[in-house]
């Protein structure tokens, strides 16, 4: 399935209108419009996080990166909460060397948690 059938057989499976997205999103009806038509095919960043959150989808279905699983069904898979949603939209503001850095520090902790016998 394709990215703009994605986005709206999500939404239409929530039970959101067009009009829904756009107030979440903070784009135009003609823009939401455009996303399931597949007239815009390049989402801005900011856009697909607002967008993946209403949506209750990985944003890397709206990148076309993974399938979509609804996350009440997604046994076991990594959920995207507030605080991952605000370490993306801040890690957006970084330039590429301090996201280099953002990941770095995240391996290495994540690293030694897994060595003093953490999940």
């Amino acid at each position: 399935m394709e990215v703009k059938e994605i986005i709206k057989s999500r939404r239409i499976e929530l039970g959101l209108s067009q009009h829904d997205v756009v107030k979440y999103v903070g784009v135009s009806e003609a823009t939401v419009s455009r996303w399931e038509s597949g007239d815009i095919a390049n989402i801005g960043r900011s856009r697909i996080l607002a967008l993946a959150k209403i949506l209750e989808l990985s944003p890397l279905v709206i990148l076309g990166e993974e399938q979509k699983t609804p996350p009440a069904e997604a046994e076991g898979e990594i959920t995207f909460d507030d605080f991952t949603y605000a370490l993306l939209n801040e890690s957006d503001q970084l330039d590429d060397e301090d996201k280099d850095t953002l990941l770095a520090m995240a391996k290495h902790m994540a690293e030694r948690k897994k060595k003093k016998g953490g999940e």
